[in-house]
């Protein structure tokens, strides 16, 4: 598995499938996605990738203390053991807050180079 940072010159030479979320807590739901993203990844013989925020998206949006169950690095430790291919941290701040959304989309366009 690779760890990246949305900011940084990574990139998949693959094509991809994608999912993006705060995944504060890894329970029983992000399971049943993660392992969804992964079984369409191998089907469609795509690389998986997990886009993920840090810090939590309510702690900027709001200004305020946001506790999360799951802290980055043990992302980290679970998406390699469900054999995530690309783990990448989206640095959330007040820059990213105010991209528009096909702003935000284009990066992950060209970073990931999704399967449509």
């Amino acid at each position: 598995m690779f760890v990246h940072n949305l900011n940084d010159a990574n990139k998949s030479n693959n094509k991809t499938i994608i999912t993006i979320g705060n995944y504060d807590g890894l329970h029983k739901g992000h399971y049943f996605l993660l392992n969804k993203l992964n079984s369409l990844a191998k089907k469609n013989n795509l690389d998986s990738v997990l886009i993920t925020f840090n810090p939590h998206t309510k702690s900027i949006i709001y200004d305020t203390e946001f506790k999360v169950i799951t802290t980055f690095n043990n992302k980290i430790i679970l998406a390699e053991e469900l054999n995530i291919n690309f783990l990448c941290e989206v640095n959330f701040n007040n820059h990213i807050k105010n991209l528009s959304f096909k702003d935000f989309i284009k990066i992950i366009i060209n970073k990931y180079n999704p399967s449509i």
